[in-house]
């Protein structure tokens, strides 16, 4: 049975659709994995300059009732968030190795979880 094709099908259906999802059903479209690195670098980023903000301001968040968690749990996503992000970035460059940007953001993640595993080991309250 045809498939029914409609005026505007074309249109409305970016070009890219039709290179990635239709030459072949194996084939994907690695743009998710490097977006998805750089939310993680982002997201890493801005959970360190809170932890900065609230060391070099007189804010004091201590009062503030069930904060702790919150803060174990950014914490947690500080730690994890560069490991994601290599490992994201690493299968996108696996995928596409002449793509300069998936070098790029690769060796921007394998630059903040070494700077954020310098930074741990050299701190003495661990």
């Amino acid at each position: 049975m045809p498939a029914i094709e409609y005026p505007f099908e074309q249109v409305l259906r970016p070009a890219r659709y039709e290179r990635v999802y239709q030459s072949s059903g194996q084939q994907m479209n690695n743009i998710p994995l490097r977006n998805a690195s750089i939310v993680c670098l982002a997201i890493w980023a801005a959970v360190w300059f809170m932890f900065l903000l609230m060391r070099f301001t007189p804010i004091d968040i201590r009062n503030i009732p069930g904060i702790g968690m919150i803060m174990l749990a950014a914490l947690a996503i500080a730690l994890l968030a560069p490991l994601a992000a290599t490992a994201l970035a690493g299968i996108a460059l696996a995928r596409q190795p002449r793509v300069s940007l998936n070098w790029l953001l690769f060796g921007c993640a394998i630059a903040a979880l070494v700077g954020q595993g310098v930074l741990f080991l050299i701190s003495k309250w661990l």
